[in-house]
């Protein structure tokens, strides 16, 4: 899991990660592709933009937009 987490959050080459946890980057390769595949089983899936778009307020970038009553 901390492997995923570092590759995710840093964005780091699997070499990389390799390098740090002693290792070859086809294990690294491995251990991260489980962990993904177990967190897609898990967590749900991310909402659909169509379906947020009616549920929000939106603010845009704190411009003043002129309104007439």
């Amino acid at each position: 899991m901390q492997i995923t987490m570092l590759y995710l959050q840093e964005n780091l080459r699997q070499q990389t990660l390799a390098s740090i946890f002693g290792t070859s980057q086809p294990t690294i390769s491995r251990a991260i592709n489980n962990v993904l595949n177990i967190l897609d089983i898990v967590l749900p899936p991310p909402p659909r933009p169509k379906d947020l778009m009616s549920q929000r307020l939106y603010v845009l970038d704190g411009t003043l937009v002129p309104c007439w009553w």
